[in-house]
C-alpha cells in the first residue's frame, strides 16, 4: 500500500537482489501466485496461479494477463487442468508450463493477451515435449535451450529445434536425437559394519514362515557386519574371536517392525535435513523400515539414501515419490492417461528415474485407467497401491483389476467370505491404518485424550517440543470409548488375515513412532492375537512392501534389522513398547536414546 498508489493491498514477501550488486528492493506477488520470475523487460515480474499467466511491475500496478491456459474439462471435480509451473522465456515470446506434469512450450500470444489455449486440442501454439514428465524445468543460455530435469536426468533439447521432438510418437519424446540427457549419478558406498556381535541367551521370535511367533529359548544370534549368519541354542555357533557379545537373558527378540503406510515430517522442497527427526523417532520405537506412501516429492529420496549410505541414523526410508492422482484431485499433482502408452512412459519416471518399486496410484482416473496402471506397473516391475477414497466398491475393483495393495480400512461393519476372499486369493494386501478412518473418530483421538504424553521422556527427547505442544494441546475430538469403531475394522482385518490374505501395520504418520504402537494396541482390542499382529508387523509387512528378501524375519542371510524387548509380547501386544535395544544394519542401539551400544 504505497502512497503512488493507495488502493493495492498486495504482499509484499519477496526480495530481489541485482546480480551486479546494487539496492535490494522488495517484490509484489500477487496474492495465491507462484514462481514468479524475470524476463527481459526489466520493470515487470511474471508470475501464475496455474490458469493464466500475469505480470505486474514492481510497484503492484499495472498487472496484465498474457495467457490463459484450458484443458480437458473434468468433470468430477468440475475444474480443468492447471500449470504446476509456467516461466516466460527471456524474450518474453514464449513460455514453458509444466502440465499434467508433462513439459509444454507455449507461443505467447502478442495480439489478443487474452487468448485461450487448449494444450490438449491439437493447438499449433502449445507443443508437448515429454512422456515421462518432469520435476524441474526452465530457460537456459538466453532462452537458446529448453531443459528440464526428473529424477537424477537433466535433458536438454534446443529451442529452435524442439517442434520436432513435438512430432515423435507417444513414449519417445525422450529419446528424440533432438534431445541431450545427462545422467547425474552420485555414488556413495553403503554402510556395512565391520564387527561381529553376538546376542547372547535371549528368547527369539523368528517370524519366519516355517516358525511364525514360536519362542526360541535360550538362543544366540550372531551377526556380521550388517547380516545374520546364525541362529542356535546358546553356545551351539562358533564365535569368532573379537565378537562383542551382548546378554540378553530374559529378554525377547524379534524382527524390526514394519510400516506399510507411513508418512513422515519431511520439511519443503527447498530444503532437506540430513538428520531428520521423524526417522530417528520411528527407529526408537522399533520401527527400523517402512514405506512412506506419499512423500510428495521426488527429492525426498535423498533421505532414503542418506539411511542407506549411515549419513543419517533412522528408519530404512523406502518411498514411493510423488503420488499418481487423478486429473486435478490434488493439483499439483495431475494424470489424465489416454492411453495405455501414454500411462506406460509416465510410469517409466519412477522405475527409471526415482529407482522406486513402489508406486501410489490413487483415484487415477475410471476403471480403464486403473487397469492401464496395473498393466504398465506389471511390466516395468512395480508395485502399485491405491486406496478407495471411503469408497468399499472402489477398494473390492482394486483387489479385481490386480492391485498390488489397498490402504485405509474399507468399511467399519462385517465384510463376508466374498471379500474376504477376494482379497485373500488375489493377494492384494490391506492396510487399515486405525490411527485414521473414513468412518468416525480416528483411533489416534482415542490415545491422544488417554495417554499423558507431555510428559512422555522419550518421546520429549525425540520430537521437535513445538510440535508436541501443538499435538497434546487441547484438543477437541474427545469422544467415548465406545463412539471410536477401530475395533470393527481390526476384527475384518483379522478375518482377512486368518483366510490368508495380507494384512499390514500403518500409522499415517499420526504420531511418529509412537502411533505406531497405538495401532498395534488397536488391533489388539478388535481382537487379533499378538502373534497375529506380529507377524503383520514383521513379515508380512516386509511382502508388503517388497522385502521380504532381506527384512521381515530373523534367519540365515537376512540383514540384522530386530528388537530387544524386556516383556514378551505374546502375552499383551502394549509390551511391544517396553524396547531395550534396536539393531538396525548390523548396529546396536539404546532403544531410549539410540546411543550405539554394539556394532
Amino acid at each position: 500500500n504505497t502512497p503512488e498508489h493507495p488502493q493495492l493491498r498486495i504482499p509484499l514477501d519477496l526480495v530481489w537482489i541485482p546480480a551486479n550488486g546494487g539496492t535490494a528492493r522488495l517484490i509484489a506477488a500477487a496474492h495465491g501466485s507462484r514462481y514468479p520470475h524475470f524476463a527481459n523487460d526489466a520493470e515487470r515480474i511474471y508470475t501464475t496461479d496455474g490458469h493464466a499467466l500475469y505480470s505486474i511491475r514492481y510497484d503492484g500496478s499495472d498487472q496484465r494477463t498474457h495467457l490463459k491456459l484450458s484443458g480437458r474439462f473434468d468433470a468430477r471435480n468440475n475444474s480443468q487442468p492447471v500449470a504446476e509451473q509456467l516461466i516466460v522465456s527471456p524474450d518474453g515470446r514464449q513460455a514453458l508450463a509444466l502440465i499434467n506434469k508433462q513439459v509444454w512450450r507455449i507461443a505467447l500470444p502478442q495480439a489478443d493477451p487474452n487468448l485461450s489455449i487448449d494444450v490438449h486440442a491439437r493447438n499449433p501454439s502449445a507443443i508437448r515435449l515429454t512422456d515421462v514428465g518432469a520435476d524441474y524445468l526452465g530457460w537456459s543460455q538466453g532462452g537458446k535451450f529448453i531443459t528440464w530435469a526428473v529424477g537424477s536426468t537433466v535433458y536438454r533439447v534446443a529451442t529452435e529445434r524442439s517442434d520436432s521432438v513435438a512430432s515423435r510418437a507417444m513414449g519417445m519424446r525422450e529419446s528424440a536425437p533432438e534431445v541431450e540427457s545427462f545422467a547425474v549419478n552420485v555414488r556413495v558406498p553403503r554402510a556395512i559394519p565391520t564387527g561381529t556381535v553376538v546376542l547372547r541367551g535371549a528368547s527369539v521370535m523368528p517370524m519366519s514362515a516355517e516358525l511364525g511367533a514360536r519362542v526360541l529359548e535360550n538362543t544366540d544370534i550372531v551377526i556380521a557386519g550388517n547380516r545374520i549368519v546364525g541362529i542356535g541354542t546358546r553356545g551351539s555357533i562358533e564365535v569368532p574371536s573379537g565378537a562383542r557379545i551382548i546378554d540378553l537373558s530374559g529378554q525377547f527378540v524379534l524382527p524390526g517392525f514394519i510400516d506399510t503406510h507411513a508418512h513422515w515430517a519431511f520439511p519443503s522442497r527447498e530444503l532437506q535435513t540430513p538428520d531428520n527427526w521423524s526417522l530417528r523417532a520411528n527407529l526408537a520405537y522399533g520401527v527400523t523400515a517402512g514405506l512412506d506412501v506419499q512423500s510428495n516429492l521426488g527429492e525426498n529420496f535423498v533421505y532414503q539414501d542418506m539411511v542407506d549410505t549411515g549419513q543419517t541414523l533412522g528408519t530404512r526410508a523406502f518411498m514411493v515419490g510423488p503420488g499418481v492422482f487423478g486429473i486435478n484431485r490434488f493439483k499439483t499433482f495431475e494424470t489424465d492417461f489416454q492411453s495405455y502408452q501414454e500411462t506406460l512412459a509416465y510410469l517409466r519416471r519412477y522405475q527409471q528415474h526415482y529407482r522406486a518399486h513402489n508406486l501410489k496410484a490413487y483415484l487415477v482416473g475410471n476403471r480403464q485407467q486403473r487397469q492401464w496402471i496395473v498393466l504398465a506397473a506389471q511390466e516395468l516391475g512395480l508395485m502399485p497401491t491405491t486406496e478407495g477414497f471411503g469408497d468399499p466398491l472402489l477398494a473390492i475393483t482394486h483387489a479385481l483389476d490386480g492391485m498390488h495393495g489397498n490402504e485405509h480400512a474399507m468399511l467399519d461393519s462385517a465384510l463376508y467370505a466374498d471379500i474376504i476372499q477376494t482379497f485373500a486369493r488375489t493377494q492384494t494386501s490391506y492396510t487399515p491404518t486405525l490411527n485414521i478412518t473414513h468412518y468416525g473418530p480416528s483411533g489416534f483421538e482415542y490415545f491422544f485424550s488417554r495417554e499423558d504424553l507431555r510428559n512422555d521422556s522419550k518421546l520429549e527427547r525425540f520430537y521437535p517440543r513445538d510440535r508436541l505442544r501443538e499435538l497434546t494441546g487441547r484438543r477437541s475430538a474427545w469422544a467415548h470409548a465406545d463412539e471410536f469403531n477401530f475395533r470393527a475394522m481390526a476384527e475384518q482385518a483379522a478375518k482377512m488375515q486368518r483366510a490368508g490374505g495380507l494384512v499390514g501395520v500403518g500409522s499415517h504418520g499420526e504420531l511418529q513412532g509412537l502411533g505406531y504402537h497405538w495401532e498395534l494396541q488397536m488391533m489388539e482390542m478388535g481382537g487379533m492375537r499378538p502373534a497375529e499382529i506380529l507377524q503383520a508387523a514383521t513379515r508380512d509387512g516386509a511382502r508388503i512392501i517388497g522385502v521380504e528378501q532381506d527384512l521381515g524375519s530373523l534367519e540365515v542371510g537376512k540383514l540384522a534389522d530386530l528388537v530387544v524387548l524386556r516383556s514378551n509380547p505374546l502375552q499383551a501386544i502394549g509390551n511391544a513398547r517396553a524396547i531395550v535395544y534396536v539393531m538396525q544394519n548390523g548396529v546396536l542401539y539404546d532403544g531410549d536414546t539410540l546411543g550405539v551400544v554394539a556394532q
